[in-house]
């Protein structure tokens, strides 16, 4: 038997593929697993209809630039009439949901009646329904009359019973973690093996796991703990319906000595995104653009901050393609926007305020263009690369303005390598237990291999007193490597932000039932 934590693969091999996937996905990691990049979709249904209808009319409906897996509605199709007052959308649609993409829906409506016909085109997108409030869109149809469009989405999967098991264990006072840490683990059975453990860490904890309840085969789990020998020390029984009690305390006797298990599981429900979007939860976006003086003159062609050619440069690009999606998810449509590096009637800032003024709040995503593109013309480019300023902004004002339905997002574009490398990292180690993701954009040909520190895919960040960072919220992405496919940009800088939220909450222990308003 070897040490590292796994399934028993023959006994799933004979249960239902369904089942293989599931527990697949659900080991000692306390979240999706984003390897597979289809696990980064989740499907949903899409109801259609129409409010304040006229009762002497009809009403037909044709969707397009819209992937669905039941039906395209190329072609206009007929509403139902529920009463005199709403129409609906015969058959809902079911779609794949993806945070990262953009997904564009119209709508095209036309209203006949014995004498006239009028039509108009909504144009949205999955991203925008997704964001509103409820995820319902509402909108009113002027061009036709008083009718009001409703787009509501809901999940199509609905959600199951999780069973999370973390145990801790403590020796008597005489013995030192010395003598059992990497030398213990344990299985958990439900009449057959469901599960294998790692080895006990240098805390005494054993890493926290989630299984699907459908898994066991009654309300009534084994645990048996082993040493290193594979012998077995002790085992104790925990039942599924009582999960939802305090802490349960067991003993078992490894070598001689006993020990105290420690039992913290809980049955909970398996969350997913959609779940904090419908309870409420935002998406904050501030930005953050380097105006350091490698990026080159303002006014050569050749500078990565030249705006007067005839297309946009590399960081209104970046902009555009993330900022446009994350938008949908803030409903006040303000965003805190910075620079850094520049000098500003001769006085050097390492921090100033996009536009200049004493709030940095732009509005819209055509605000940030507008401001970057008056504070190009107005201050001189300097230094040093410094993100440490930036991240300890946002921190403190997560920290001053605190809303645990906002999650917030802070887009860094950089063209360089950092300057303060320590003080980056002291910072995103604090962020890392505040509602915050980091995006890094790399703009021009740099070299960018500090950033990979930075991303954490290796290994964790650590600051100066040893404290790990709680999560991963870093995600770095070299501009020039999508430049020609802004699509795939946005997805590869925004593909991990709800699976690091979700993390967040669950570190809060804070789960959409625990935020709806």
């Amino acid at each position: 038997m070897g040490t590292s934590s796994t399934y028993n693969k023959d006994l799933l091999n004979q249960k239902s593929q369904k089942f293989y996937n599931d527990l697949s996905k659900l080991n000692t990691v306390q979240t999706m697993n984003i390897d597979d990049k289809d696990d980064l979709s989740e499907k949903i249904i899409i109801n259609i209809s129409l409010k304040e209808i006229n009762k002497d009319s009809s009403y037909k409906m044709k969707l397009s630039k819209l992937d669905s897996t039941v039906h395209p509605l190329d072609e206009f199709t007929y509403l139902s009439s529920e009463d005199d007052q709403t129409a609906n959308l015969k058959v809902p649609l079911i779609v794949n949901y993806r945070f990262e993409r953009e997904q564009p829906l119209n709508i095209d409506i036309i209203k006949e009646s014995s004498n006239d016909s009028k039509s108009c085109e909504i144009k949205t997108s999955l991203g925008c329904i997704m964001g509103s409030r409820k995820n319902t869109l509402q909108k009113n149809i002027s061009d036709m009359g008083d009718e009001q469009l409703i787009v509501k989405a809901e999940k199509l999967k609905q959600n199951e019973d999780i069973i999370n098991i973390k145990f801790d264990i403590k020796p008597n006072k005489n013995v030192s973690f010395n003598e059992i840490k990497n030398k213990m683990y344990y299985e958990i059975y439900s009449k057959d093996l469901l599960y294998r453990s790692e080895f006990l860490n240098n805390k005494g904890i054993f890493d926290p796991i989630k299984l699907p309840k459908y898994l066991f085969k009654n309300n009534n789990l084994r645990i048996k703990f082993y040493d290193c020998n594979k012998k077995k020390v002790g085992d104790f029984d925990l039942n599924i319906e009582e999960l939802a009690n305090d802490k349960k305390s067991f003993n078992i006797k490894a070598k001689g000595t006993k020990y105290e298990i420690i039992s913290k599981s809980k049955l909970t429900k398996d969350f997913t995104f959609i779940d904090y979007l419908k309870s409420g939860v935002q998406i904050g976006l501030s930005v953050a653009i380097d105006f350091t003086m490698s990026n080159g003159l303002p006014n050569d062609e050749k500078s990565l901050h030249y705006i007067y050619g005839l297309e946009p440069n590399q960081y209104e690009r970046a902009i555009f393609a993330c900022g446009n999606i994350v938008a949908y998810y803030d409903y006040d449509q303000f965003f805190p926007c910075f620079g850094f590096g520049a000098k500003i009637n001769n006085e050097k800032y390492e921090l100033f305020n996009l536009n200049l003024q004493a709030d940095p709040n732009v509005k819209y995503i055509q605000g940030i263009i507008d401001a970057y593109h008056n504070a190009i013309k107005s201050v001189e480019l300097y230094g040093p690369t410094n993100f440490g300023p930036i991240i300890r902004k946002i921190n403190n004002m997560i920290k001053n303005e605190y809303n645990r339905f906002k999650y917030h997002i802070l887009m860094i574009l950089t063209d360089g390598k950092i300057d303060d490398m320590d003080d980056t990292i002291e910072e995103l180690v604090d962020g890392s237990f505040l509602p915050l993701s980091v995006i890094i954009i790399g703009v021009g040909n740099a070299d960018f291999s500090s950033m990979k520190e930075l991303d954490a895919d290796e290994r964790p960040l650590i600051n100066s007193k040893g404290l790990k960072a709680a999560r991963d919220l870093v995600q770095f992405v070299p501009f020039l490597k999508y430049e020609s496919n802004p699509e795939q940009l946005a997805n590869e800088v925004l593909e991990e932000i709800p699976k690091q939220l979700m993390e967040y909450y669950d570190l809060k222990n804070l789960d959409p039932t625990k935020l709806v308003t």
